[in-house]
């Protein structure tokens, strides 16, 4: 497998694999492109919030789940 990195920061093939059943497809190596390229995007988005000084603000649904910093990075 090849190494997926993203401005130096490495996208493990454990996160990958972990990521691959969010995108269905008839073929595995299709799945497996777009779990990475949703991946990049998530990192290139912590990144910008991160270069920005964006502070998570995260929220609680009405079931008492709290959102992750990542998650409320990107909302």
């Amino acid at each position: 497998m090849e190494e997926i990195t993203v401005n130096g920061s490495e996208i493990a093939p454990a996160v990958i694999a972990a990521e691959v059943q969010n995108h269905p497809a008839a073929k595995a190596d299709v799945a497996r492109t777009d779990a990475i390229r949703a991946l990049v995007v998530r990192e290139l988005l912590l990144q910008e919030a991160g270069r920005l000084g964006i502070v998570p603000a995260p929220v609680v649904d009405e079931d008492g789940r709290r959102e992750t910093d990542d998650d409320a990075l990107i909302r």
